[in-house]
């Protein structure tokens, strides 16, 4: 019986071939895209987790558009919000926060695109330590004039950017050219290397307003006084927030970002994956027959 099922079996040898090849690719695409996604997406959470250990809770608007490729859009709330926050008992410091996302440009002129990951993020400077979510390598400094940028480590050491040089990043506005002053990262816990999740560019906020041709913030980061807890702090903002403003926790906070992220890793995954169960269909099917 073994003889002859063997005879049968290569006496097809184009088949058996292509047959072992349609189900090794597919089980290698399914089996690298699951791990490959559980990895971005753990060391992603992980450094979401560090970036914003220190916020306590934040405020922002309650009025959200879903996008299918990225995180509600919402409407930015006004300065006077700020003031009220920063006023508010049991807060130690509120900070505003304009995000946008640029294009870099690397030195030869071509656009800076990850194929899966986050996209480019440019953040306004802040002072507050606990609330910055990195910091700044040593030999740099915080932006202070408008044309001045802080380059996350991990693009300045792939493009060859160092602390004096100038970068182009698109804008709303159009195209810019910035001067890097500065490198910034996550540090990594109990060692003195700053690593990088997505593409950071740091600006300084009247600059970056107008970069992004916003007004307000996209939300306002908030640190809780000593002895006062996530949980009470954001009660109390929400007590005293207008009607159209909400208020997370930080570890609310940090849920929802992990969670954007990870749906923005699946839009560049599932091609992947439906491309490996192609394949096993496609393997099964010879199979069968």
């Amino acid at each position: 019986m073994l003889r002859v099922a063997l005879k049968s079996v290569f006496a097809r040898k184009r088949r058996l071939l292509t047959t072992g090849f349609a189900i090794v690719l597919s089980v290698a695409f399914i089996s690298g895209t699951l791990v490959i996604t559980a990895l971005m997406n753990s060391t992603l959470d992980s450094l979401i987790g560090s970036s914003y250990r220190g916020i306590d809770a934040i405020v922002r608007s309650g009025n959200a558009q879903e996008s299918n490729f990225g995180p509600p859009i919402r409407p930015t709330v006004p300065d006077s919000t700020l003031d009220l926050v920063g006023a508010a008992n049991g807060v130690r410091n509120a900070e505003g926060l304009v995000q946008g996302l640029p294009t870099l440009i690397d030195k030869n002129g071509d656009r800076i695109q990850d194929l899966a990951g986050p996209p480019t993020v440019a953040f306004n400077w802040i002072d507050d330590p606990s609330l910055q979510g990195g910091k700044l390598a040593p030999g740099g400094r915080a932006p202070v004039a408008p044309n001045e940028v802080v380059l996350d480590v991990r693009t300045a050491e792939e493009f060859g950017f160092e602390v004096g040089d100038q970068v182009q990043a698109g804008f709303p506005s159009g195209l810019e050219t910035l001067d890097i002053v500065g490198l910034g990262g996550i540090p990594v816990d109990g060692q003195d290397e700053l690593v990088a999740g997505p593409r950071v560019l740091l600006l300084e906020l009247n600059r970056l307003r107008e970069l992004l041709k916003k007004d307000g913030f996209d939300y306002i980061a908030v640190s809780a006084a000593d002895g006062v807890s996530q949980q009470q702090v954001a009660a109390t903002l929400s007590t005293i927030l207008p009607p159209d403003e909400e208020t997370l926790t930080g570890e609310q906070f940090i849920a929802e970002s992990e969670e954007t992220i990870s749906r923005i890793i699946s839009l560049f995954t599932q091609p992947i994956l439906a491309f490996g169960f192609v394949a096993v269909f496609v393997g099964a099917f010879v199979i069968y027959n």
